[in-house]
């Protein structure tokens, strides 16, 4: 098992790239600038723990293209997870094999317990029409809880299967994925 610990910043780098609160622009793109700042920082400070397994990727990168869920199918999630015989400790197989075919976005990152002070590398599927996470993994021993998050990056599917027929296994790939030119 591997632990790391990453720390999050606390400055937000204006379009220039320097400190402080400068943007030249309309008013629409500095007020989407502000939101992805305020995202980017949210993720940031939710991201500040020890991280148990793998998360080999560029921490910026990550933040820039993290998304955060808290709403969960649980309903879905544990009928996915029953009809797929589902195992503990293989979220990257698992999320993969509910879905071969797309119907739902795969997504790898970390899950988070605000009561825990450690994340979690993990993988799990967002319903596409509702937004709401269908975790197959998380399901098999924990009770519906409406404090857990998700932030994690969204993987295309069609690369997603490819990349695992390529190395004949599933996940985790967030660092190919993030390389891929």
């Amino acid at each position: 098992m591997t632990l790391k610990k990453r720390k999050a910043g606390v400055a937000i780098l204006n379009s220039a790239g320097t400190l402080g609160s400068a943007h030249t622009g309309s008013e629409e793109s500095k007020s989407g600038y502000d939101t992805h700042c305020a995202k980017k920082q949210e993720i940031m400070e939710k991201m500040d723990a020890t991280i148990i397994g793998n998360l080999a990727v560029d921490w910026n990168w990550f933040c820039d293209n993290a998304e955060l869920f808290n709403k969960v199918d649980w309903k879905r999630s544990y009928e996915i997870s029953g009809l797929n015989d589902c195992m503990p400790k293989e979220c990257y197989y698992n999320a993969w094999k509910c879905d071969v075919g797309g119907r739902y976005d795969y997504y790898e990152g970390v899950s988070r317990d605000p009561n825990l002070p450690v994340l979690i590398a993990h993988s799990w599927l967002v319903d596409k029409n509702t937004g709401e996470v269908i975790d197959p993994t998380f399901v098999i021993h924990k009770e519906e809880r409406k404090d857990l998050e998700w932030i994690g990056v969204k993987i295309d599917r069609q690369w997603l299967n490819m990349t695992c027929m390529k190395f004949k296994r599933t996940g985790d790939f967030i660092k190919q994925w993030s390389e891929r030119k």
